[in-house]
């Protein structure tokens, strides 16, 4: 079954052409000439009745055109549809590195210091360790991102992490009975 009937390309081309150069004429001026334009088009126009009703349309064809004319294809815009931006490679950081933003996020929010400081004292606190200097190695060499941009992914997955805790310190002191 079929729920919508498009003109012929054909007849989409001229319709779009008339609706685009009467577009800001006012209604009685409009309906003058689409008056002058249906006689002008009447072999093309009969035509493209004969296929909608061998489609299955059952609707006014001329109806349908002025309708299109006057309300979508004037308005129809000529850009050209913007191609969707590529989107960046995902940096996946370990289940172990996310084990050691854990264990300190959960110790800083004791503290109530905010998430900035606590992703600064946390580079601070492990960037002598091996294991620090390492992951953020294999880091850049996986995904072939400069250091900037792996310690910007790194802040933002422990502010994130930092949220999470807090939001659990929050509902579990809520839903304790006092």
């Amino acid at each position: 079954m079929t729920f919508r009937f498009e003109f012929s390309e054909c007849l989409t081309k001229l319709l779009t052409c008339f609706a685009e150069s009467n577009k800001t004429e006012p209604l009685k001026v409009y309906n003058e000439r689409w008056t002058q334009w249906i006689n002008n088009n009447h072999a093309l126009i009969m035509a493209e009745t004969t296929r909608l009703e061998s489609l299955g349309y059952k609707g006014n064809v001329i109806d349908k055109m002025y309708k299109g004319g006057r309300f979508y294809f004037r308005t129809k815009s000529k850009k050209e549809k913007k191609q969707p931006c590529q989107r960046e490679k995902y940096i996946h950081i370990g289940s172990s590195f996310l084990k050691m933003i854990d264990t300190h996020t959960e110790r800083f929010i004791s503290e109530s210091l905010p998430p900035a400081q606590g992703f600064v004292n946390f580079c601070q606190t492990h960037s002598t360790e091996e294991w620090f200097k390492t992951e953020i190695k294999n880091l850049i060499q996986i995904y072939d991102a400069d250091t900037s941009k792996i310690i910007m992914k790194l802040k933002k997955t422990y502010k994130n992490r930092y949220f999470i805790h807090t939001r659990k310190a929050i509902l579990q002191t809520s839903s304790t009975p006092s």
